[in-house]
């Protein structure tokens, strides 16, 4: 259903943002530089002022390469249920 697909993206990226910038206020010391590399926040500032960075780059295709494998596995999934 779209609307689902619609509303889990939608909540899945405000937790991720709440992680990511209230997360290492809260978190233990250990989970500062993880919850630091998850932020789309960080990466897209260097994207607005014209910084394009590699690793940047590498970091959107690998999660963008993540969630259509997600999609390939839950497809496939159904079709052969």
């Amino acid at each position: 259903n779209q609307i689902v697909s619609f509303l889990a993206t939608v909540f899945f990226f405000i937790l991720l943002a709440l992680a990511t910038t209230l997360g290492p206020q809260y978190a233990p010391e250990f989970l500062h530089e993880p919850l630091y590399a998850l932020s789309f926040n960080l990466r897209l500032r260097d994207f607005a002022r014209g910084v394009i960075d590699l690793a940047d780059v590498a970091f959107f295709l690998s999660f963008s390469l993540v969630f259509l494998t997600a999609s390939v596995v839950a497809l496939e999934f159904r079709r052969w249920r």
